[in-house]
């Protein structure tokens, strides 16, 4: 029983490592430019951050959905820390 399960197991391993594989294809280019208009000269907790920006597509398809995040985290305390 053993045999055969390690034989159908062998088998499957075999042909599947010869089956021809479809070749690997480039990531498109970002079709959206994205640039910093305003951004407020500094921030505090009575003072809120604002940013101003545009978003541009480069491309003749309409994007749909676009979505701006971010994100705020601990203070780097190290050069290996901002890798």
């Amino acid at each position: 029983m053993r045999r055969r399960a390690l034989a159908a197991f062998l088998f499957v391993l075999t042909t599947t490592a010869l089956l021809p594989t479809p070749p690997a294809r480039a990531q498109a280019p970002p079709t959206v430019t994205l640039r910093l208009l305003g951004q407020s000269p500094w921030n505090a907790p009575d003072r809120p951050l604002e940013l101003t920006f545009e978003a541009t597509s480069e491309s003749d398809v309409a994007l749909e959905n676009l979505s701006v995040v971010l994100s705020a985290l601990p203070p780097a305390s190290g050069r290996i820390q901002y890798e």
